[in-house]
């Protein structure tokens, strides 16, 4: 079987078979506004991996008529190096017959713009460079690089290049080759529809991991020399990995590859600095990549299968009761992180029930503080500004003629910043019906495309809505089982959206109102809160006696809002007159405790909390400090 020229220069070095072949010199024109690739591609190494798309580009470039190649591809995927790969093997006479021996050229359009400063004197220089190439009668192959930029610059120049060009590329005497970014492309469909009318578009894709896994071994080397490391095999594999993983915004193997080599700088930079043994190792490699994606390097690193293990508890450190909530989102981000669920869904697409004030939200806080470490990975918006079938557009963008066209969505956008994220749908009962059409193609295909044409991944986020659909039933009976609690709110359910959006969610899940022993708690969250608010700003201890503990559960306890009450009654009992006694100079920094407890009756049957400070008799309702519970009647 014959064997491929990159593989064969991979395994055995530089081939001492090719020769460079004699190749034309090329005139003052395109000295002075081209690039001789030909020239530099023989001093180049082979390309990995690219066999079958350098194939494809000599059969466009051996056609008899429309011999001319636009490759098409996302930035980064290497684009520019399958044309290097085509100049070499033409320069070194491996390409076939027709082809080898002859130049290529790279047309410098920046360089032919500029100093054209008097009218006609751009055309003039065009034509000058059009006449140059039509003397070699086909031994040149002309290069654009970013076709779209250069029809941009027709635009801005008032010189419309293609028409000037239009008889190189008409003919097929001379073959011309071009790149462009297939997401600017997108973007641009009149444009698009302008280039596939003069070129073959020849798409070229990511490689699969394995031929990643090649190209890098293939770099590793250079980066080693370059850097003075030493790459484990380790390292490689970690780049690629994650690169596939995280960096979404980038196209392999350029992001591997980037990833790699600034984890190796970074080694570099660690080892002359404590003169230490420089190796670059997967831990490196992650460190590099949690900066980039602000997703914590324990992620990145697989060392949270503990933490994922025991995350129930985990999550109840926030979330007071529903424990079938906190299973069911557990059980989902388990799943995932094991690769056992739908790799083409997101990781989990919830729906959560309930009244105000039981824990919806603070669920989907939480989930993004343990994931991500990080509540701003949380993408909220608010159902109720969606009413409308017009502001619809808004999620995903306005199509092209609209206005705020270029501006994204407000969905979208956030998504594909942050692919690893909490989206969280408020109130999704007050939403416009045909939000749910944009909803299902998320819950089955983990992908939505927004107003530009680009293609959003959802596929790494948690789906959460939260609506109040049924919860009078959860109110009115209190005292009914669970299940007949769940049989009334799913009544009400189902009348308010379609079975083909229920059908797609993962889990619906019935919040159920909060008791008085489960409000005890959630004062212990929020006091916690306080404490370390305090000891972070003033160096301040707050002991709250079981007494206020309680005095505070009975007031902020209310079966209809949850706990939002007892939060707006923290608020005014404790955190006001601790501010009020800040504005006072009363409360220093420089340690010290306070002690809240109630005046007069029992805990629940009047009386006021006071706040005592350490040391003094008087009590002043205005004086911080840090809550800590202690035994009752001891400060």
């Amino acid at each position: 079987m014959k064997r491929s020229w990159s593989l064969f220069s991979q395994q055995n070095g530089t081939s001492t078979a090719a020769r460079p072949v004699d190749f034309p010199i090329l005139g003052p024109q395109l000295r002075q506004y081209g690039c001789d690739l030909t020239r530099l591609a023989v001093e180049t190494r082979p390309l990995i991996g690219r066999d079958i798309e350098v194939m494809e580009v000599f059969e466009v470039l051996l056609r008899w008529r429309h011999n001319n190649a636009l490759i098409l591809g996302r930035s980064g995927v290497g684009k520019s190096s399958v044309i290097v790969e085509v100049a070499r093997r033409m320069a070194l006479g491996t390409a076939p017959v027709g082809l080898s021996g002859r130049g290529v050229v790279e047309l410098n359009m920046r360089t032919l713009v500029a100093g054209a400063s008097m009218r006609g004197q751009l055309e003039e220089r065009t034509v000058a460079v059009v006449r140059e190439l039509q003397g070699y009668h086909g031994s040149l192959v002309i290069v654009f690089d970013d076709l779209p930029a250069l029809l941009t610059m027709s635009s801005v120049s008032g010189v419309d290049f293609l028409r000037l060009f239009g008889s190189v590329l008409e003919y097929a005497e001379t073959p011309t080759l071009a790149t462009a970014d297939s997401d600017l492309l997108r973007e641009q469909p009149s444009l698009k529809r302008q280039m596939e009318a003069q070129f073959q578009v020849i798409q070229i894709d990511e490689p699969p991991h394995p031929q990643v896994l090649e190209m890098l071994a293939f770099w590793m080397k250079d980066i080693e020399a370059h850097h003075g490391v030493s790459i484990a095999p380790a390292a490689c594999e970690h780049a690629a990995h994650l690169a596939r993983r995280f960096l979404k915004a980038r196209a392999l193997p350029n992001s591997a590859l980037s990833l790699l080599d600034q984890a190796a700088a970074a080694t570099r930079l660690i080892g002359d600095t404590r003169n230490a043994y420089k190796i670059v190792g997967a831990e490196q490699v992650a460190t590099v990549a949690a900066r980039w994606t602000g997703i914590p390097l324990q992620n990145l690193l697989n060392e949270e299968a503990a933490r994922l293990a025991n995350l129930e508890n985990v999550l109840h450190q926030r979330v007071v009761g529903q424990n079938t909530a906190v299973a069911a989102v557990a059980n989902a981000v388990r799943r995932v992180r094991a690769r056992l669920a739908d790799p083409s869904r997101p990781v989990g697409s919830f729906l959560f029930l309930g009244p105000t004030g039981v824990g919806k939200t603070e669920l989907a806080r939480a989930l993004a503080t343990l994931l991500f470490q990080d509540e701003a990975a949380m993408v909220r918006i608010d159902m109720s500004e969606y009413m409308e079938r017009h502001q619809i557009a808004r999620l995903i963008g306005a199509p092209p003629g609209y206005v705020g066209y270029d501006k994204g969505g407000q969905l979208t956008d956030a998504v594909r910043q942050r692919p690893y994220s909490i989206v969280l749908l408020d109130e999704l009962e007050k939403a416009h019906t045909d939000v749910f059409n944009l909803l299902l193609q998320i819950l089955e295909d983990g992908r939505l495309t927004d107003g530009l044409g680009q293609t959003i991944d959802f596929r790494h986020a948690v789906i959460i809505m939260t609506s109040n659909c049924g919860s009078q039933h959860i109110v009115e009976l209190s005292d009914a089982s669970e299940e007949e609690v769940r049989t009334r709110v799913m009544a009400d359910v189902r009348a308010q959206f379609k079975p083909e959006f229920l059908n797609r969610i993962d889990e619906i899940i019935v919040f159920h109102r909060l008791g008085r022993e489960e409000i005890r708690n959630v004062v212990d969250i929020q006091v916690t809160r306080l404490q370390e608010q305090l000891a972070a700003e003033y160096g301040l201890e707050l002991l709250l006696t079981p007494s206020a503990r309680d005095w505070l559960a009975a007031r902020g306890y209310d079966i209809e809002y949850g706990a939002r009450p007892l939060k707006r009654l923290i608020r005014r009992e404790l955190e006001d007159k601790l501010a009020l006694g800040v504005m006072a100079g009363t409360v220093r920094s420089g340690g010290g405790r306070v002690l809240v407890d109630v005046e007069t009756g029992k805990a629940g049957q009047g009386g006021s909390l006071v706040i005592t400070t350490e040391g003094t008799q008087a009590r002043d309702p205005s004086i911080p400090s840090r809550v800590v519970q202690t035994t009752e009647g001891t400060p």
